[in-house]
Formats: structure tokens, C-alpha cells, sequence
């Protein structure tokens, strides 16, 4: 069966960039980096880890039995389950450009701090949150790295405490009430006043639609973008300090963005946060099927991957086919493709010849190369009728 596939590469490069599997796992997840070069060297590098610091040394193959490579090729290695803490994960080999990258484990028992981080400066409120009910009767005391936190309330399932200031960097939270003392390492990041929203405290939500406007046969578009939680934090860039704290439920940003809409929540907030999003046409408001809108998909940082498929793509000559894709990283695509203003590398392309050449049955592949993950959203638009059929990757 013959596959469509659009490879996203960059030219063969001896240096290049060390990718992680998650880029900020928990020290309950195995780690598996991934390195790409072009010399010739075994598929598994090996490991060698000394405290903080991960050697990945890559052999290389005798000469005489090397089949130089024209494109980079990846090498996994596996680092395992790490304790929390931050590492500095480097490369080491004959012949081979050293690479070096920053991982940083966060710590996940006993307890959980909602959001993790916080500015350098301390202040506002943060979460505790453990799986075991917290007495409400017990005085508990709180420490950030030693530095006592003051405790603002008490509820069950959550110590809500105020952060005090702290130099930057990943340190651990310990809860003590009555003698008794519980340490999550690693559990909370600080981070510099005004940079950008610190990877390690904050994980992106990416809603990719985001349009506000008239359409062809008198169509009023509007999306509708909802959040629900009960402790979490949103933080816009490139202001890592302006976060909000959200109680309840909220609605936000109906400004048009074509590139869709990046927000930040605090990294492990996931169970406590659920997010919608729906477009409908407002002309259509009194159609009952039409009036419903179409639920847009929410992408998380674990929904991006090594590639994307499309399957059962309606084709038509009335058809035309546009695909949105999104990368965590530049190097997955080519050099026409450009930052968004949150800083998501972004291209748009228009792939209705591509859908109609497919044979019925087969998918349409999209492919990131060189360590890189995309996420995409595929529309199929109806040229008479403007009607658009959203699809999101299986």
C-alpha cells in the first residue's frame, strides 16, 4: 500500500540537540534521550551516570565497516528512573561534537505542589495537595529549602501556603505537623521576575483555534475557549510573573490569533484543571445542529509526537484541505516555518492535492525528524458552502 508521507528535515548537521522522551519527567518515569549525529556508531549508546552528571558515550563502528550517513540518524539511549533532581546530560566519543542538555526531575510523593514554581521573590499562593486527607485540626508548618512558608489555609486535601523568596532553582518542600515531617524533593522551581514562563514550573496548553470574525454567506465566527479548575495557575508570555489564579471556572481571550493561543499551567496541575474549546458560527444560531458549534481539540505536551496520521479524509472537487502543524522544538521543520508570537514554531500548508492523490484506505503521514515532536489539526473546507470538517490526529 503506498503511503503519503512529508518529511520535516534539516540539513545533516554533526551537532545537534539532545531530546528527552518527556522533557520534564517525574521520578516515577523511566528517561530515554535521544541523540542525533551522522557518525557511524552503534544504535544504543552507553550510560554512565555519576551523581548529577549522565555521560552518553557514543562508540564508533570500525571504518572499514561504516556506511557514512547522508541524514542524521537518532540513537536512544535509556538513563531509567532517575531520583529527583536537576542533571546535566552530555556526550562523549571519538570523533563526536560534544553535546550537552539540562533535566530536571521533579519529585512526585508524598505530596504534590500546585503550581510548582513561583517567582524569585516569593509571594502569592501555592497548593500542597496529597492523595491522604490533611487534619485540619493539626498546626503544620511549611519549608521551602529550610525557609519557613506561611500557611494561609487548611482544607482537607490541600495546604494552601505562600512561597517565600528564594534564589532560583528547584528545591525541595517539606511538611511538618507535630514532630512529624514529610520531604517532596524537588518539588517547587523559582524562577527569574519577568522571563518567560520557567519549563520546569510550567507545562503550555495550546488551543489552535483562535478566531474571531465574518466568513463567506454572511458567517459570524466566534470560539469559545473555557477552563475549569479548583488550584492552578495560568501564566501568558513572555511574563513568567503575571500569573492568575483560577478558582472555578473561566472563559478568556476571544482576540484572534492565528497561530492559536498558548497558555501555561502549573507542571503536574493536570488533575486539577479540564479545558474546552468550541467554534460555532453565530448566523447559525437558531439551526439545531449547526448552533452546537464543533469542539476543537486541546493539546497538552504529551499530545505532540514523532508523527501524525489522518485517516478517512472526505475528498470532492468542492473541497479544499489546509494543515496546521505545531513543533515543540525548530528542528523539526523546514526554514519556512516561523515562531508564533508564544513562541511555538508554526507552519501552514496547504495539502488538498496531496489528500486527493491518496488511495481510499490510506492515511496521510506527517513526519518530525531529528529528535522533534508536532502536533497538527487537519480542516477540510466545503469551497460553496463554507462548511469545515475538523480533524485531529488518531
Amino acid at each position: 500500500m503506498r503511503r503519503l508521507a512529508l518529511l520535516l528535515l534539516l540539513a545533516a548537521s554533526a551537532r545537534a540537540q539532545i531530546v528527552f522522551d518527556h522533557p520534564y519527567p517525574d521520578s516515577h518515569t523511566p528517561v530515554r534521550a535521544t541523540v542525533v549525529s551522522t557518525v557511524c556508531a552503534p544504535d544504543r549508546p552507553a550510560v554512565t551516570i555519576s551523581g548529577s552528571s549522565i555521560d552518553v558515550h557514543i562508540g564508533q563502528i570500525p571504518r572499514f565497516g561504516c556506511i557514512p550517513q547522508l541524514q542524521p540518524r537518532e540513537m536512544v539511549a535509556s538513563l531509567g528512573v532517575l531520583p529527583p533532581g536537576t542533571y546535566d546530560v552530555r556526550t562523549s566519543g571519538e570523533g563526536i561534537t560534544p553535546m550537552s542538555a539540562r533535566l530536571f526531575v521533579r519529585g512526585v510523593d508524598p505530596f504534590r505542589v500546585t503550581p510548582p514554581g513561583a517567582p524569585v521573590s516569593g509571594g502569592g499562593e501555592v497548593g500542597i495537595v496529597s492523595d491522604a486527607d490533611w487534619p485540619v485540626v493539626k498546626p503544620w508548618e511549611v519549608f521551602f529549602d529550610g525557609i519557613p512558608a506561611k500557611v494561609v489555609s487548611v482544607t482537607f486535601d490541600v495546604l494552601t501556603v505562600e512561597p517565600p523568596p528564594h534564589a532560583p532553582g528547584p528545591v525541595d518542600v517539606t511538611v511538618s505537623s507535630n514532630g512529624r515531617s514529610e520531604t517532596s524533593r524537588a518539588a517547587f522551581v523559582y524562577y527569574e521576575e519577568g522571563a518567560a514562563p520557567n519549563p520546569a514550573a510550567f507545562e503550555r496548553v495550546l488551543f489552535p483555534v483562535a478566531f474571531e470574525g465574518s466568513g463567506a454567506y454572511g458567517s459570524r465566527w466566534t470560539t469559545e475557549r473555557s477552563a475549569y479548575g479548583r488550584f492552578a495557575v495560568f501564566a501568558a508570555p513572555p511574563c513568567g510573573s503575571c500569573a492568575t489564579k483560577l478558582v472555578g471556572a473561566m472563559s478568556f481571550d476571544r482576540s484572534t490569533k492565528p497561530d492559536g493561543l498558548s497558555l501555561f499551567i502549573g507542571r503536574g496541575a493536570h488533575e486539577d484543571l479540564t479545558f474546552s474549546s468550541r467554534i460555532r458560527d453565530l448566523s447559525r444560531l437558531g439551526e439545531s445542529v449547526e448552533s452546537a458549534g464543533t469542539d476543537i481539540p486541546v493539546v497538552r505536551e504529551d499530545d505532540f509526537r514523532r508523527f501524525v496520521a489522518f485517516s478517512n479524509i472526505p475528498t470532492g472537487p468542492n473541497l479544499r484541505a489546509t494543515l496546521r502543524l505545531w513543533a515543540t522544538d525548530e528542528s523539526a521543520f523546514p526554514r519556512t516555518a516561523r515562531l508564533s508570537p508564544d513562541g511555538l514554531p508554526f507552519l501552514t500548508l496547504d495539502v488538498t492535492e496531496r489528500v486527493a492523490s491518496l488511495r481510499p484506505g490510506t492515511p496521510l503521514y506527517f513526519v518530525a525528524e531529528k529528535g522533534g515532536r508536532i502536533w497538527a489539526l487537519l480542516t477540510i473546507t466545503n469551497n460553496e458552502t463554507q462548511q469545515v470538517t475538523v480533524m485531529a490526529p488518531r
